[in-house]
């Protein structure tokens, strides 16, 4: 009986850990829905800056020109290259409207091919006129 008494007696002691494992999980719960709540806020912040990334690329990609084929020197100067052949398809334009000119990297480096002329412009616009100007003529040569 006495041990009977003894069991009894240990009996409310033994729910406290009970309680305490209880109110772990329901702090570990609360901190999953915070985790899972904060993960799906991040993503669409993710999502969100990916395209405001993308159209900045394509912001910055509509102020240039590339050109293909054009015959590599040693001491050349890509842009007055570039202004010369702007002046053959009578697009003239000022040094301070090309803000960079420099050759594009091969993608296969053992390729004999020529490097590809690319020229940014101070604005847009620049890039419709010659794209419109360079089709035209090639539809005139074409006929």
């Amino acid at each position: 009986m006495d041990g009977l008494m003894d069991v009894l007696q240990q009996a409310p002691t033994r729910t406290e850990p009970v309680q305490d494992v209880k109110n772990d999980v329901s702090d570990a719960n609360k901190k999953i829905y915070a985790l899972e709540s904060e993960r799906v806020r991040l993503n669409k912040d993710i999502s969100r800056l990916s395209q405001r990334l993308a159209a900045v690329e394509k912001a910055a990609r509509r102020r240039n020109v590339e050109i293909q084929a054009v015959p590599e020197k040693r001491s050349e100067n890509i842009s007055r290259i570039f202004k010369r052949l702007l002046e053959t398809v009578k697009q003239p334009i000022l040094n301070r409207e090309i803000t960079a000119a420099r050759r594009v990297a091969k993608m296969n480096p053992s390729l004999s091919c020529r490097r590809n002329v690319l020229s940014t412009f101070s604005f847009s616009r620049y890039h419709g006129n010659i794209l419109s100007v360079v089709k035209k003529i090639s539809k005139e040569n074409s006929s």
